[in-house]
């Protein structure tokens, strides 16, 4: 759902914020590609995020052992008999540590 956000960074931040500990799943979105006209159609804003970004973002939020990986799943199968190609999906995982430890990492960025 990342890339139907103004600000998809600030929504994972929220997101790692709001967990309390452990271990963080999530489906987060789309790997870079060129299908512009997702944006027309299926107002995407963004066209996809690449792992350096979605590492980054975590780090940022204060996570930590952060994982990425392709799924071999596409979205949007259904387009391919229109002639307009599927895109792959990522997971991304990151542990998100203790609150203790959160502010201890926080305090230190500052």
């Amino acid at each position: 759902m990342l890339h139907f956000l103004e600000q998809p960074e600030r929504a994972l931040r929220e997101l790692c914020r709001v967990n309390a500990s452990g271990r963080l799943d999530v489906l987060l979105d789309l790997v870079p590609h060129a299908q512009e006209w997702m944006q027309e159609e299926m107002a995407h804003r963004w066209l996809g995020f690449d792992r350096s970004t979605i590492e980054k973002w975590f780090r940022a939020a204060g996570c930590t052992e952060v994982d990425f990986e392709l799924t071999g799943s596409y979205a949007e199968e259904r387009f391919k008999r229109n002639g307009k190609r599927p895109v792959e999906i990522f997971v991304a995982r990151a542990t998100v540590p203790k609150k203790a430890n959160r502010g201890a990492i926080h305090r230190a960025r500052r």
